[in-house]
């Protein structure tokens, strides 16, 4: 199997390196082996940040032994950001930074000789180390870092991403190669003079307290400024419009005065009503243009899984619609946007786990048993169930040790499963050999003990899914960026995220209205008549046909698998389970994290430069 690779020309990546004595050979290496353009040195010389990124994504300033650089999304000067150097003194205070300039972007300081590497909190701009012959070097790449330090694939962390759903902290968020590892959720890494690392906490989920009137003005104060990093006045900037998530964007960035060109795309299932309400919402509004991509460009799920030729740093939950996003990034690149925005994440952000209903027994029982009552009414759940979940006192970490018993239960999951612990039963489908159970049992021992992501369950669950997410939409943009343009997701940005988790997860949650923090935080911008919608398109009649009819073109993937070569899956079973019914066998989503593993290591075959 082909080893790690440098990324392509057009997908940005650095590495960050301690004002150390490393060996030269590791920064000529870089530049002779990759196309690396961009290079800062320490004030000493030495090489401190390197690899390629867009132009306009880069602001840098220097103040004494303190200089700052961000990367990313975001609107700061340089003078801005030479007034920010000049109050850095330790760690800490490069918290301050980060909490004062909105968008998604990497913060990267030079104090002392000590690096320091923030990334985003959910990870759509993650931070990896690795150890390059003796010295820790940071990435925002998993695969520059394997690619440096010869790392080979790790099989029991690939096996992780197996997992269905996949979302399990802290398995699904470490990276597939030996010797890399993530930044834990909420810290940042230090990178010593000595040539050692440290990750340090920066951040921990805020005390949920604001009512639904505070909720919705600091949520509308967040994601404004978010869409505004982005959609400045006079920039040409396209946007997805769709459901409430996107109509809000989309409206955001009309109302700061960018040329908007809004995409909608059609759907034949009469069930899907988005272009009906994009059509209403710009009737509303002036100053947009819409383009609507037709049904019959649309591929179904599944479709082109051969065709592929963009390397992403790990697997790709969402391998089966990579397709389908690519036809709806084709167009706003050929419109000639800078960027192109959508509303990922806004499901994540805004509706919020049922789990949270176990600490509102506690403060508010009376309003706790009414939500139950409605949300079983309308999810069909059963009292026994319910009560079961709720009396449920184990620790995260029991939890998640009790479940690497229970790895072939989760597939039977239902639709009418209340989710009121820790989150789902994670699960490996029948076609999974013993050798994957066994590595994914080890690797959950291994982990033990855990703390989760908030000591409170809805909280954790939440950020769980939109660590995931967020995941979704980093590997969204490496793909779009190779049609030729990046994208947004404003609600992944920190500062959305810290606001949504500081409202009372009461008023997020409900199972009388649709989003109803984002109804109230959007009014005045988004017209009247769009936030009262409740529908939303779900796109399981495309993924369902696309299952039908592309069932021979997955078949062939697995024809000579790699995960089959590696000893992860039985090729015969995943077979005989493909050609069955879906309904009695193949759940799309658990197929869906297998196909993303096997088209993740062919395509990594297929790459430009092996070393």
């Amino acid at each position: 199997m082909a080893g790690p690779t440098f990324p392509a020309p057009y997908v940005p990546w650095f590495i960050a390196m301690a004002d150390h004595a490393s060996d030269p050979a590791l920064t000529h290496r870089v530049r002779s082996e990759t196309d690396a353009r961009r290079l800062i040195n320490h004030s000493s010389g030495r090489p401190w940040v390197m690899g390629n990124w867009p132009a306009d994504e880069e602001v840098r300033a220097r103040v004494a032994d303190v200089e700052l650089l961000l990367l990313g999304q975001h609107d700061c000067s340089a003078a801005e950001l030479r007034e920010h150097a000049a109050g850095i003194r330790t760690h800490a205070d490069l918290a301050g930074v980060a909490a004062a300039v909105p968008g998604c972007y990497h913060l990267i300081a030079s104090v002392a000789g000590r690096t320091h590497v923030h990334g985003t909190l959910l990870g759509h701009r993650p931070v990896f180390r690795a150890d390059v012959r003796g010295t820790a070097v940071a990435a925002d790449r998993a695969d520059v870092l394997a690619a440096l330090s010869g790392s080979g694939i790790d099989e029991s962390h690939l096996a992780s991403h197996l997992i269905f759903p996949p979302a399990l902290h802290p398995l699904t968020e470490e990276p597939v190669w030996h010797g890399v590892h993530s930044v834990p959720f909420g810290h940042s890494l230090v990178l010593e003079p000595d040539g050692g690392a440290r990750c340090v906490r920066r951040w921990s989920p805020p005390v949920a307290r604001l009512n639904a009137e505070e909720g919705a003005h600091r949520l509308r104060e967040a994601l404004s400024a978010a869409v505004s990093v982005r959609a400045r006045e006079g920039r040409h900037v396209s946007c997805d419009l769709a459901g409430l998530d996107s109509t809000a964007i989309c409206c955001l960035a009309l109302r700061r005065g960018a040329q908007v060109t809004a995409f909608t795309a059609e759907n034949p299932d009469p069930a899907d009503d988005d272009l009906q309400w994009a059509e209403r919402t710009l009737a509303g509004l002036s100053g947009a243009r819409h383009e609507i991509i037709p049904a019959a460009d649309m591929p179904l799920f599944y479709e082109g899984l051969h065709e592929r030729d963009d390397v992403l740093d790990g697997p790709c939950p969402s391998e089966s619609n990579r397709a389908r996003h690519i036809a709806l990034t084709r167009p706003p690149a050929r419109s000639g946007a800078q960027v192109h925005l959508n509303g990922f994440g806004g499901d994540e952000i805004l509706r919020g786990s049922f789990a949270h209903l176990r600490s509102l027994v506690r403060r508010r029982p009376r309003a706790a048993l009414s939500g139950m009552r409605g949300f079983r009414t309308k999810y069909r759940w059963t009292a026994r169930a319910m009560a079961r979940q709720l009396l449920d006192r184990r620790s995260y970490s029991a939890w998640l040790a009790d479940t690497a018993a229970r790895l072939d239960d989760g597939h039977s999951l239902s639709s009418t499963t209340p989710l009121l612990g820790w989150g789902a039963q994670p699960s490996l489908m029948p076609w999974m050999t013993p050798l994957t159970r066994d590595l994914v049992r080890d690797r959950i021992h291994a982990s033990l003990p855990v703390e989760p992501l908030s000591p409170l369950h809805g909280q954790h669950t939440d950020l769980a899914m939109m660590v995931a997410g967020a995941r979704d939409a980093r590997h969204y943009d490496q793909i779009a960026r190779r049609v030729g343009i990046a994208t947004a997701s404003p609600f992944y940005d920190d500062h959305v995220v810290d606001a949504a988790l500081s409202i009372d997860p009461w008023e997020r949650i409900t199972p009388w209205r649709f989003k109803p923090i984002l109804q109230e935080a959007m009014r005045g911008i988004v017209p009247d008549g769009s936030l009262r919608r409740s529908t939303k398109a779900h796109w399981t009649s495309s993924q369902q046909q696309g299952l039908r009819r592309h069932r021979n073109g997955i078949l062939e993937i697995f024809d000579d698998s790699r995960l089959a070569a590696l000893g992860l899956v039985d090729a015969g079973a995943l077979r005989d389970a493909c050609l069955r019914s879906q309904s009695d066998h193949v759940h799309p989503g658990a197929l869906d994290t297998t196909i993303a593993c096997e088209n993740w290591l062919r395509s990594s075959e297929s790459a430009r430069l092996t070393i």
